[in-house]
């Protein structure tokens, strides 16, 4: 059986080697990611780049590439049998292993991600001293310092052996305090301190805290008026979203996002739209290809965050191409996923009546 700490281990290790698998794959065949995301069921450019990461994904929940995935990616990249049954093999295993951890544990992603990190991370020093035959002898009685005798002066600073010393004849040659001139100005001396007061440059400085907060004060002055001023026209404190993203609040505004026309396999080409129109959430999936093309189309909303559908296929059968140019369009269609997160469209295409859908196009995503 295994403990689950192996088990981990071993889904590991053939995670890593499926990953190698499929890259070799794509490099044999001169294809890019791309190509198996658009081509392999359920599959997204972000979840194929998590399978390329082999162990790494155990810390992510995206699904993870068992034996009906990796036969998928042998057929599309029309791999040699030998090579496909590897593929195959593979997936086997992985599939495998995750059902007896499944049964094992009921949160087992998070439990084998902390154990790998905490597998990588390596263990910190200790504070402990050493013992055994790693403690360092201890030294001669010889090579201690002499303890100091009693009323010694303390060893100076190795530093204060650079500085030069004044020579015993100069320090009898120092003018004593009376005999010095009033200095330039005054006829007269300063009177003695007081005893204990400190000398002038042993008295402490006076920190001058005014200004500084003064400063402060208008720093804050001036944050609550670009707030305030903020917020009466109308601007998010937060800033505007990334241009990469349009946000459409359910029930007001609107946004349409479509991905670019991709190649979906046979010389179609599929288009994945999503939009907002009015409060209501609207996907589209539009085709186009060579004259005489019947095929069958489908859409559905998908969640880009959870990397999964939210919603049930939206199919339009028997669609024909009769010239050159000319488009088929399946949608709008109107869905109603949850609020707070990002959705896509997700499109794909058969031939007409003739196995399962694929050639999956995803469009950008909408904030909803």
């Amino acid at each position: 059986m295994g403990t689950f700490e192996e088990l981990v281990d071993r889904l590991a290790a053939a995670l890593d080697e499926a990953a190698e698998g499929i890259r070799e794959a794509l490099r044999s065949r001169g294809r890019p990611q791309k190509f198996l995301a658009n081509r392999v069921a359920d599959a997204s450019p972000s979840l194929i780049s998590r399978w390329l990461s082999g162990a790494r994904q155990l810390s992510e929940r995206n699904r993870l590439p068992g034996a009906e995935a990796m036969r998928q990616i042998a057929a599309v990249l029309e791999l040699p049998p030998q090579r496909a049954r590897e593929l195959a093999a593979l997936g086997e295993r992985i599939d495998e292993l995750r059902t007896r951890l499944e049964s094992e544990e009921r949160g087992w992603r998070a439990k084998a991600a902390e154990y790998r990190d905490r597998a990588d991370t390596p263990p910190s020093g200790s504070d402990t001293p050493p013992s055994g035959s790693d403690a360092l002898p201890p030294p001669p009685p010889d090579a201690l310092p002499p303890p100091p005798r009693p009323g010694a002066l303390p060893p100076q600073p190795q530093q204060d052996a650079l500085l030069p010393q004044p020579r015993p004849d100069a320090l009898s040659a120092q003018p004593r305090p009376d005999a010095l001139p009033p200095t330039s100005g005054s006829d007269v001396p300063p009177p003695p301190s007081r005893s204990g007061a400190l000398p002038p440059q042993s008295r402490p400085v006076e920190r001058r805290t005014v200004p500084l907060m003064t400063a402060a004060i208008a720093a804050a002055t001036a944050a609550v008026i670009s707030f305030l001023g903020g917020m009466l026209a109308g601007r998010s404190w937060a800033g505007e979203p990334p241009p990469a993203t349009t946000v459409a609040a359910a029930g007001q505004g609107a946004g349409e996002r479509c991905s670019p026309w991709t190649d979906a396999g046979d010389g179609v080409q599929l288009e994945a739209c999503v939009r907002v129109r009015d409060g209501r959430m609207l996907i589209r999936n539009r085709l186009r290809g060579p004259a005489g093309t019947r095929a069958d189309m489908v859409v559905q909303g998908y969640d880009t965050f959870l990397e999964k559908p939210v919603t049930k296929e939206l199919k339009c059968h028997q669609m024909h191409l009769t010239a050159e140019g000319q488009v088929q369009t399946c949608g709008w269609h109107e869905i109603r996923p949850p609020y707070g997160s990002e959705y896509a469209t997700r499109a794909g295409w058969r031939k007409a009546g003739e196995g399962p859908f694929g050639g999956h196009v995803l469009s950008p995503g909408l904030h909803w």
